[in-house]
């Protein structure tokens, strides 16, 4: 999978409006069952909505699975497994991985979708074309939103306790 193909992709067919979750829920189970003949179960779906940011992560996933070469790459990999893999501890990781990073966020910034590409290439062990997976999870610790949120939050609050002792 190559991330910059990914990004040329949904350039030329960009999510217009965000599906809805039980939607973009129906698309990801109907393309694992395509890809590798098994979908992941609705009471797992259920526990991943309980996450403020899963219907925009389900939302651009799923569009990202119909409408560019990272649906094809995953229908690759997984027809590719000598014994067909169940999805849904991948699926389960992806979401993890995923943490705070809003779906609008991954359609909209180029460094935040090769992330998400990279975090879903990482939850089904799959590589990034011409990188070892060492490789590509050095890239992606520099991408990582989660640590930049983080790295905000602790910049704010030390900020708060400097103003807190002026005053």
């Amino acid at each position: 999978m190559e991330p910059q193909a990914v990004r040329a992709a949904l350039d030329a067919r960009p999510l217009l409006e965000p599906y809805p979750a039980p939607l973009a829920v129906a698309r990801l189970n109907d393309f694992l069952r395509e890809a590798c003949a098994l979908a992941v179960p609705d009471a797992m779906w259920d526990e991943l909505a309980t996450s403020e940011t899963f219907a925009g992560q389900a939302s651009a996933l799923a569009h990202l699975l119909g409408a560019t070469p990272l649906g094809r790459a995953t229908a690759a990999w997984l027809g590719d497994l000598a014994v067909p893999r169940p999805p849904a501890p991948a699926i389960r990781r992806f979401f993890e991985l995923a943490g705070p990073l809003p779906g609008d966020l991954v359609l909209q910034n180029p460094l935040r979708l090769e992330e998400f590409v990279r975090k879903w290439a990482m939850a089904w062990q799959a590589e990034i074309a011409g990188e070892t997976i060492e490789e590509s999870a050095a890239v992606l610790a520099r991408l990582d939103y989660g640590k930049l949120v983080a790295e905000l939050a602790a910049a704010e609050e030390g900020r708060k306790k400097r103003i807190g002792r002026r005053g």
